[in-house]
């Protein structure tokens, strides 16, 4: 018997370790798959270097001279006010084809991300583009939708000639953030998402909702005091006229 309980204390014991090394393993793993996910998608310049010129070409990259003119007279044109007076700083990264797990709209977001806060001022970076050989990654001042419309539109522009794809879809973008600018000049956007007025009229709605819910709380508690109060009244009547003791003094 004491033999047959060293068997099953050793068996539990072997158990236990397995469960956890099996544990330590899969903890391993996803650790490694998030530290390759997080390479993979590292921007490949510095912020500094995007800061430092309106067009750079990364490691790697191949970008002709006419290529980078294009694109520099396309920076310079979006930072200044156009016919509905506003411009749209933009800072353009050629960079090699992405590789397997890479995602540039990510890159370019971390490097939006950074550029405004190394710059203190969201207005002077409304968009930062990584254009890569038959692809394209944006992170800029609209809505992801408005972002995918555009790039969906010029996809045959981009094919054929792709700086003069990803300058028509900055010229899309800038024209709707000026569309949805407010008469200060400043826009309705929230964070980096993009700007709409649906946003205030969806949280005019929540609120209207709200106020009606908390007033019907409030009526419905009301009445249901008057009831009680009303209720009190006539149990003290009925105590007053059958005798029986006062409805406080009851067990």
């Amino acid at each position: 018997m004491a033999e047959r309980g060293k068997t099953t204390h050793g068996a539990n014991y072997n158990g236990a370790m397995t469960r956890i090394l099996r544990l330590l393993t899969l903890a391993a793993l996803s650790l490694g798959l998030t530290s390759v996910a997080s390479a993979a998608n590292t921007p490949p310049i510095t912020v500094d270097q995007l800061l430092a010129a309106n067009v750079t070409v990364a490691p790697g990259a191949t970008a002709t001279a006419d290529e980078q003119r294009r694109l520099e007279q396309a920076a310079t044109d979006l930072a200044t006010a156009n016919s509905d007076g506003e411009s749209f700083p933009t800072r353009f990264v050629l960079v090699p084809a992405p590789a397997a797990g890479q995602d540039l709209n990510e890159q370019a977001k971390l490097l939006w991300t950074s550029g405004k806060s190394k710059l203190g001022d969201a207005d002077k970076l409304d968009a930062v583009v990584l254009l890569a050989p038959r692809a394209i990654g944006i992170a800029a001042n609209a809505f992801a939708e408005e972002i995918a419309a555009a790039v969906t539109k010029e996809r045959p522009t981009l094919r054929s000639d792709r700086v003069a794809g990803t300058v028509a879809i900055m010229k899309t973008l800038q024209h709707l953030d000026a569309v949805n600018a407010l008469p200060d000049g400043s826009t309705t956007a929230t964070g980096s998402s993009g700007r709409s007025p649906l946003l205030w009229i969806s949280a005019a709605v929540i609120l209207l909702i709200a106020i009606i819910g908390f007033a019907a709380s409030r009526r419905a508690a009301r009445k249901a005091a008057q009831r009680l109060a009303a209720q009190d009244a006539q149990d003290a009547i009925r105590a007053a006229t059958d005798g029986a003791p006062p409805v406080d003094d009851r067990q």
